[in-house]
């Protein structure tokens, strides 16, 4: 599996319990708490702290930031900036990039941000051509933050009365919803 609190991914198990499943009652749900995901007490155990003793696998909880801004929310911001390609004039994506790389420089001007990457290039992008899923290879959570920013603000020029496809509505929509839902400014 892919979770110490659930059985995601599992390859054993019964039944599949599909990983990347989403949605409100995704299979891995019920499988939250079935297994005991050590065999031995970390040695963390041993640092005093308030635990029921059957349960001693919450200490190692999921946090906001490291599942969003360097998970989830990464690979959403590198696979929309990555579909922007399309939507770009140039002959290769090299090209495209540095188009990008003007806008979102101009936008962090403009806000007053000073990006720790100030190139969108492809390697930040973890791609070597389109046929590659991105990845997002930044380090630091908060340009995920950034991304989505300038993303949302690059919404009028890149796609306002330029596309109808359904695809880049999905975009628009998942930023927004990310941004509302989980208040980032």
């Amino acid at each position: 599996g892919i979770c110490h609190m659930c059985c995601a991914g599992k390859e054993d198990w019964p039944h599949p319990v599909p990983y990347e499943q989403l949605g409100q009652f995704p299979a891995w749900r019920d499988t939250i708490g079935v297994l005991k995901p050590y065999s031995s007490p970390s040695p963390l155990f041993k640092i005093p702290f308030c635990y029921d003793g059957e349960k001693c696998e919450q200490i190692f909880r999921f946090d906001l930031f490291h599942n969003f801004h360097s998970g989830v929310g990464k690979a959403f911001a590198s696979s929309a900036v990555i579909e922007y390609l399309d939507l770009i004039s140039g002959t290769s994506i090299e090209k495209k990039l540095e188009t990008l790389t003007e806008d979102f420089q101009d936008f962090c001007k403009r806000s007053k941000e000073c990006p720790y990457y100030k190139r969108l290039t492809k390697a930040l992008f973890g791609i070597n051509s389109l046929q590659d899923l991105p990845s997002g290879s930044w380090t630091k959570g908060d340009y995920t933050t950034l991304m989505f920013a300038w993303l949302e603000d690059s919404f009028p020029r890149y796609l306002d009365g330029k596309t109808t496809d359904p695809l880049y509505l999905k975009i628009v929509l998942g930023l927004c919803f990310t941004r509302f839902f989980l208040f980032l400014p």
